[in-house]
């Protein structure tokens, strides 16, 4: 009966220390709305459901601000690439929308070369265009989009069971090591308890 109780106390941690990570890794997002407690008056909510707010403008101002903005984008816009794929892109669009206002009484043979003509002479002017009015167009363009109020907003609008799965999916593997860490932690405050106790003599 010694050794069961001598054994039993490192076990009993190693449980109470995996039981806990586990319920604080739950509590990260459950219960998803809140519960009332009126002997405590207090409501129970997980972590990230209760700073859903917070954590969407934290979110939204860290991808403005370190990975995406607007002034990017136009940097982007700028580049040779870009204005080489836009040209291939918009020419034969271009061309079919010309064709398309000209009057119907033009033979198809004189609209072509008009088309052709015109949709040449824009697509010229367009990387003209972009350098000259792209720092008044991204002005223009700041004052009414802000990829941070997009990205909150749509941390905002998700479902969280739906997140919940989709960190969970992720972090799994990284989630379960904490949970394992919790067991081997309280196995081990389980045998310092144990030597102090047969060092104390209360065992």
């Amino acid at each position: 009966m010694v050794y069961v109780t001598y054994i039993s106390i490192p076990v009993i941690g190693a449980i109470i220390g995996w039981v806990t990570n586990v319920l604080a890794i739950k509590l990260l997002f459950r219960p998803h709305n809140p519960i009332k407690l009126p002997l405590f008056n207090y409501s129970l909510q997980g972590l990230i459901p209760r700073r859903k707010a917070e954590i969407a403008k934290s979110i939204g101002e860290v991808v403005e601000q370190e990975l995406i903005s607007i002034d990017d984008l136009f940097l982007l816009f700028r580049t040779s690439q870009f204005i080489d794929k836009s040209v291939e892109i918009l020419a034969p669009i271009l061309k079919k929308t010309i064709i398309n206002k000209l009057p119907h009484l033009l033979p198809n043979s004189i609209k072509d070369l008009l088309a052709s003509l015109i949709a040449d002479v824009l697509i010229k002017e367009l990387p003209g265009l972009l350098e000259r009015y792209s720092s008044q167009i991204s002005s223009e363009i700041k004052k009414n989009l802000s990829f941070a109020d997009i990205v909150q907003d749509k941390i905002n609008d998700m479902d969280w069971t739906s997140l919940e799965e989709i960190v969970l999916s992720i972090t799994s593997k990284e989630l379960h090591h904490i949970e394992i860490l919790g067991g081997v932690l309280g196995f081990f405050i389980g045998i310092v308890q144990l030597i102090i106790g047969l060092s104390l003599k209360t065992f």
